[in-house]
C-alpha cells in the first residue's frame, strides 16, 4: 500500500513540476491542465498543504490568462485550507509565504476586475487591497 501511495506522491509531484515548467515558458493554459491532473492525483485524503499549492498555482494561471474571477476563487479557497488548518513547524514558513502570494494575488484579482461592494467584507485580504490602492495611487 505504501509503494502505490509513493507512486501517487510521485505522480502528483511530477505533474506539478511540469506545470511549473509550463507555467515559466509562459504556457498558462497547459501548466494548468497539470495542476488540475497533479490536484486530482493528491484528492481529499492527502495533505492540505499540497492541495492549497497547487490551488495557488491555478489560481496563477487564471489570473495571467485574465480570469480574474475564477482567479479570486481558487485563492479563496487556497486561504481557507491554509488559514483553517494548523501548520506544523515543517510547513509554517512556506504557509505563510503561500498565504501572502494569495493574499496579493487575491487583492490584485479584485483590483483588476474591479472591486465589488460585498468583497469589502473579506478580512484576507482588504489590508493586501489596501496596500495595492495606495501603490497605484502613486506618481
Amino acid at each position: 500500500n505504501d509503494s502505490i501511495n509513493n507512486m501517487v506522491d510521485n505522480d502528483d509531484q511530477k505533474l506539478k513540476e511540469q506545470g511549473n515548467a509550463l507555467f515559466q515558458k509562459q504556457c498558462y493554459r497547459p501548466a494548468l491542465a497539470k495542476y488540475e491532473a497533479a490536484l486530482k492525483c493528491v484528492g481529499n485524503d492527502d495533505s492540505n498543504y499540497r492541495q492549497a499549492v497547487l490551488l495557488s498555482n491555478q489560481s496563477n494561471c487564471h489570473f495571467e490568462l485574465g480570469n480574474y474571477e475564477t482567479s479570486i476563487e481558487l485563492a479563496r479557497r487556497c486561504l481557507r485550507i491554509l488559514l483553517e488548518e494548523p501548520a506544523d513547524d515543517d510547513e509554517n514558513t512556506k504557509r505563510t509565504a503561500l498565504i501572502n502570494k494569495n493574499q496579493l494575488r487575491l487583492a490584485r484579482a479584485l483590483f483588476y476586475r474591479g472591486s465589488h461592494d460585498d468583497d469589502n467584507d473579506d478580512e484576507e485580504i482588504l489590508e493586501p487591497l489596501q496596500y495595492l490602492q495606495t501603490c497605484s495611487n502613486d506618481p
